[in-house]
């Protein structure tokens, strides 16, 4: 039996079909002998209304019933629409005889009226708690008493005494002849359920009556051969009963397929979040830095303006004294006299000072926005959108921006030796890429700050090369820090497993890099160190 499960609240409010005052059996819309008749067992009106309106040949009105109930349970929740399945599409509804009754008393009176016209009942459905009678089970044993091949539905909200009395009563003989449905429940699982219990039911009865005719046939003939036919015959059935378990398994299997399809896709689009949230943390701990690399020669810039501003100020001055000597030439004694006191005003400003000064602070102002330029296009190529595509992208230009990037962090732990080849273009993910080369790079300069070595001892050497007779592109990150031993290295691409301490590093980087690199390139990602020594990551990238 199927384990329970929570369920979408499915309550309904609409009025009893079969009223205690009828003095007959009648089935709502009853066209046809061969369509099923199921009874509904229920002392609360609104869900036997439910039952006729999702299970009956006919409805009283397209409308569906109202899913909110006076027996509201806490998360119930109701909808003026059509209510529709876990897979969005609308609930399907089934075409039986529905005959309702409000209490148990009445359900075994129906049934034994039935059984004497030699009329049955395909499926009940019973509520375990009926006040004021007896309750479901034992009106299911009343009714099993008159025709033990009904099957049987329980519908209840408790879930252990009552199922376990309810398979006393049916015992292992006859186990596959009851189910339960939880409160609350959709309109849809009704329906199913419905669908599945009736299905055994007629095909337990179509076996049963096959059978019958074909030991009632043997009977009849005395002949091996039609014995050996009738017994093929048989089996054939028992074949193509076979064939419909398949079928249904096959089915179960295609479902579960998507649902994993769906899982994958999630789990990637997890993994890309993931990705980008640790992207980010790196940039937020590198802001800093990058700020402070930034303001440096912003701050000569500024301190450079401000002496050409006052350069300009005193040479102005000392123009406006030459020019005044200028206009009063034609006075000799006047423009003598001005011409001394512009020659004092140029002594006093320095102009020879200024002659020499003036093109250094251009210079220095050029430098800086240079400087300025070159850290902001590095953080332009590292912030690479992410993309799931691959593109042509220049690795050693990747390399270059990230360590323009990441300056701050090994400017003062070690010197950086770069050894980059002519490579080709490789496809690749550039912002994935330039996301492992940060890691690779702030991991050896805290290996090196670990080892006690001074900024001239450290060294981070990276080199690029392409080995055509692999195929492959060859990136190295060596570092000259403490190194690992193989307790270490054999869980370093663990994810949360960091040998940090606690707001120094979350143990991702590493996990995130070998994602990159293997799973979402084809490359391969390992590591090799010595305790003393140091430790040299290579990255190897198909062509």
């Amino acid at each position: 039996m199927s384990q329970p499960s929570a369920k979408v609240p499915f309550l309904s409010t609409r009025g009893e079909g079969l009223k205690k005052s009828r003095p007959k059996v009648k089935t709502h819309h009853a066209t046809a002998a061969a369509t099923p008749t199921i009874l509904a067992v229920d002392d609360e009106p609104g869900l036997l209304k439910s039952y006729q309106h999702y299970l009956s040949k006919d409805r009283d009105s397209p409308k569906r019933p109202s899913l909110r109930s006076s027996r509201r349970r806490s998360g119930a929740t109701a909808s003026s629409k059509r209510s529709t399945s876990k897979a969005g599409t609308p609930n399907p509804r089934a075409d039986y005889n529905v005959i309702t009754a409000s209490t148990g008393e009445r359900a075994v009176e129906i049934v034994r009226e039935l059984h004497g016209q030699g009329r049955r009942i395909d499926l009940g459905l019973f509520d375990m708690k009926m006040p004021g009678g007896i309750d479901g089970l034992e009106t299911i044993r009343q009714i099993l008493e008159i025709d033990p091949t009904i099957y049987c539905v329980i519908v209840t909200a408790y879930q252990d005494k009552p199922l376990e009395e309810l398979a006393k009563v049916f015992g292992d003989e006859h186990k596959d002849q009851w189910d339960y449905i939880n409160k609350p429940f959709t309109g849809n699982e009704v329906v199913q359920k419905a669908s599945n219990m009736i299905a055994a039911s007629q095909r337990q009865r179509a076996q049963f009556a096959l059978e019958k005719g074909l030991r009632s046939s043997i009977d009849r003939f005395e002949s091996d051969a039609q014995v050996r036919a009738l017994e093929l015959s048989i089996a054939n059935t028992q074949l193509h009963s076979k064939q419909s378990e398949l079928q249904g398994a096959l089915d179960k299997l295609v479902e579960t397929n998507s649902r994993l399809q769906i899982e994958l896709k999630e789990k990637s689009r997890i993994e890309r979040e993931l990705q980008i949230a640790h992207k980010l943390e790196a940039v937020g701990q590198l802001a800093a830095g990058i700020a402070h690399e930034i303001n440096i020669p912003t701050q000569y810039i500024g301190s450079n303006i401000h002496f050409l501003g006052e350069a300009f100020s005193d040479l102005q001055a000392v123009v406006s004294k030459f020019k005044e000597a200028y206009e009063a030439r034609a006075n000799e004694a006047s423009c003598h006299e001005l011409l001394l006191a512009a020659e004092k005003e140029a002594d006093e400003v320095d102009i020879g000072f200024l002659y020499e000064e003036i093109p250094d602070a251009f210079c220095a102002i050029s430098e800086g926005i240079t400087t300025i330029s070159t850290i902001v296009g590095a953080m332009r190529n590292f912030a690479h959108p992410d993309s799931e595509i691959k593109e042509l992208g220049d690795i050693n230009r990747a390399i270059d921006s990230t360590l323009a990037v990441a300056h701050s962090e090994y400017r003062y732990l070690a010197e950086i030796d770069s050894k980059l080849d002519d490579i080709p273009l490789v496809p690749c993910l550039l912002g994935g890429l330039n996301q492992v080369f940060l890691n690779l790079i702030v991991n050896a300069a805290h290996a090196i700050a670990d080892s006690g070595k001074s900024v001239d001892d450290g060294i981070i050497t990276i080199r690029t090369w392409a080995d055509t007779q692999a195929g492959l592109l060859k990136i190295t990150f060596k570092d000259n820090g403490c190194g690992m031993d193989e307790a270490t290295k054999e869980r370093i691409f663990d994810p949360f497993f960091t040998t940090k301490d606690v707001g120094r590093g979350t143990g991702q980087g590493l996990a995130i890099a070998r994602d990159i690199v293997v799973d979402k390139h084809d490359g391969q990602l390992t590591a090799d160190s010595v305790v003393g020594e140091g430790t040299v990551f290579t990255i190897s990238l198909p062509l």
